[in-house]
């Protein structure tokens, strides 16, 4: 990447070189996620990568620690990161350590057989299997439906105050059109705020 970006970017498609210089350093010590939401250029994919990397560095050494505090380790960056907004190109939306605690602590858990406890022994019913089921595809069907619904502002009470006070364009021409005075016609406005033309008679 950096031999396209030295010698064949005249028409910089392969961004500024320094650029890159900087990214490639950044690529091959593990520390692009940091790096990347300053800069979304040519090494873009290395940030999942790095994070990859970083998380086969730490984790030895977390497994390594006693329990008690293994846990801790692990259940705090869960906790702290539930309190913060992380939007897309944000730097801690490139820095999702909750997940992978989140991953530690289940394989933590199935290794110790804690997940057997939380097994869900109804489903061996075939009655209850085929309710949890169908339950499950009516909500796939009907939550991305309502949150449309919801969205789009069509149900009933939805509409907002500034959709409500939005002012009608083809009103306002209306208006516009009677106020120039347009030969053989003149401006009614009703009682509901609409204007009505009519032809003049004499």
């Amino acid at each position: 990447m950096l031999v396209l970006a030295g010698l064949f970017n005249r028409g910089g498609s392969f961004g500024d070189f320094h650029k890159n210089l900087i990214q490639a350093g950044a690529a091959a010590t593990f520390t692009y996620n940091f790096l990347f939401p300053l800069w979304t250029g040519t090494f873009g994919i290395y940030w999942s990568l790095t994070l990859e990397e970083q998380f086969y560095l730490v984790f030895p050494v977390v497994s390594r620690l006693p329990t008690r505090l293994r846990l801790v380790l692990l259940t705090l960056p869960i906790i702290l990161l539930a309190f913060f907004h992380r939007p897309a190109g944000s730097f801690l939306a490139f820095l999702p350590v909750d997940a992978l605690c989140w991953g530690s602590l289940l394989a933590f858990a199935q290794r110790a057989g804690l997940l057997r406890r939380l097994e869900p022994s109804f489903l061996r019913n075939p009655l209850c299997r085929t309710a949890s089921q169908v339950l499950s595809i009516l909500c796939l069907v009907l939550i991305p439906s309502l949150m449309r619904h919801g969205a789009s502002g069509h149900g009933p009470d939805s509409r907002s105050a500034v959709s409500r006070n939005r002012p009608d364009p083809e009103l306002a021409f209306l208006v516009e059109e009677s106020a120039r005075g347009t030969p053989g016609r003149r401006a009614d406005t009703g009682s509901q705020g609409r204007v009505d033309l009519t032809r003049r008679t004499d």
